[in-house]
């Protein structure tokens, strides 16, 4: 098949958050299995293009905008004009300009779109994050948006074969907020590289070595415990919790570092967080990491923290980190039980409970055993459940059936 794949926002816009994420290993998986994929996308000033992506100039980079919603139309056309098209996968709401345009015409393209997320878990998260007048500011925003984003997604759905979510939760989420009839939803739990996310224990030296621990008077380097948080370094996320943990962990023997992968607006609000709360020492900020080397990081961990107050859809680095078999300390909201079964391979959590945090930390790092049978149990339900090829695999049988349907 020929497969145009729309986006506003893609890894080469550098940002790399779980969309982009999913939208790189989709184009690759579906390349690999012989179909031809074209990306529309925005413009993107320092990118290449390669004759695979079209960045449509005049669009605002990464965002959508009223040259978004014209050009991309355009652009499809044109490139199904020149090269015939057998279906649209669209991320999120990309294609709906399309989608609309083509309206009750003959000969519009199969249509389907990728949920992440919906408005409605939009709030929840805005809601419990509203501590601040940024946060309260964004809350606004996200309420005088939801009429409008209902409306046009009300005009849309009718206009669309299939859709696809991420997670169970966010299926559930668009059936009741967004009214999509369930005999056109599909379910396509997220999927990761578990030849790359994988165990390796000679990682665990090279970790404490490359955040300098020294050999300590109690016992040596390796033995220090090391938690990992990774994503958009924004309030939301929960990484404050996580250094609210380590103080509460004083009396821990080694005391246990913390390593935060990602970059974001809030990397200085957490800087000063640590220095108040006594800390710094022991937070090392490791900014974006690349897949491979985040791949050796989560491996030479001991325990993933996600004390996440955001209302996630599913969080690729939950199931990157599940994969390398580093168990998970998460909150137990949105998406998150879908990956993490408590006290099987990993521990959920209380919203924004400091206090349960820190003693889920203790219990793991104090039980050595406990944790290397969470460890194989993440391993084992990751490459089980979410292998990127499952994934690629379900989404191609997706696309086929929205061409299958359209054909007289």
């Amino acid at each position: 098949m020929h497969i145009v794949h729309v986006t506003r926002i893609v890894w080469e816009h550098g940002t790399h958050g779980g969309m982009e994420a999913h939208s790189r290993s989709v184009v690759a998986g579906l390349r690999a299995r012989g179909h031809r994929v074209t990306t529309i996308t925005t413009a993107c000033p320092a990118c290449d293009s390669d004759g695979e992506t079209l960045y449509l100039p005049g669009t605002r980079p990464g965002r959508y905008s009223s040259a978004w919603w014209r050009e991309s139309v355009r652009a499809l056309e044109a490139l199904h004009a020149r090269q015939p098209v057998d279906a649209i996968l669209s991320q999120s709401v990309a294609a709906r300009g399309y989608a609309l345009a083509r309206k009750g015409r003959p000969g519009r393209l199969p249509v389907v779109v990728v949920l992440h997320g919906t408005h409605a878990g939009e709030l929840r998260t805005r809601w419990r994050n509203a501590r601040s007048p940024k946060g309260v500011a964004l809350l606004a925003k996200a309420l005088l948006g939801a009429g409008p984003d209902r409306w046009r997604w009300r005009r849309a759905i009718p206009e669309i074969d299939r859709f696809v979510a991420v997670s169970e939760q966010v299926a559930d989420d668009a059936r009741r907020a967004l009214g999509i009839p369930p005999a056109r939803l599909d379910v396509v739990v997220s999927g990761v590289d578990t030849d790359l996310w994988k165990p390796d224990a000679t990682q665990r030296r090279w970790l404490r070595q490359k955040l300098g621990l020294q050999p300590e008077t109690r016992g040596v380097a390796e033995d220090t415990p090391i938690l990992v948080a990774a994503g958009r370094v924004e309030r939301g996320k929960g990484f404050h919790l996580a250094i609210d943990s380590l103080a509460a962990l004083r009396e821990f023997e080694p005391a246990p570092h913390l390593v935060i992968c990602g970059a974001g607006s809030a990397v200085g609000w957490l800087r000063e967080r640590a220095a108040a709360a006594g800390v710094s020492h022991r937070v090392h900020f490791a900014g974006f990491v690349e897949p491979p080397l985040l791949a050796r990081t989560f491996q030479g961990a001991d325990a993933l923290l996600m004390p996440s107050m955001a209302h996630e859809a599913l969080p690729l680095t939950l199931l990157q980190a599940l994969a390398t078999g580093l168990p998970a300390i998460a909150s137990d909201v949105g998406g998150i039980p879908t990956a993490v079964q408590h006290g099987e391979n990993g521990l959920l959590l209380p919203l924004g409970d400091v206090e349960a945090l820190a003693s889920a930390v203790r219990a793991l790092l104090a039980d050595p055993e406990r944790r290397q049978q969470m460890s194989a149990v993440a391993r084992q339900r990751a490459v089980a459940r979410f292998s990127l090829e499952r994934m690629v695999g379900e989404i191609e049988t997706v696309l086929r059936r929205a061409v299958a349907e359209r054909q007289p």
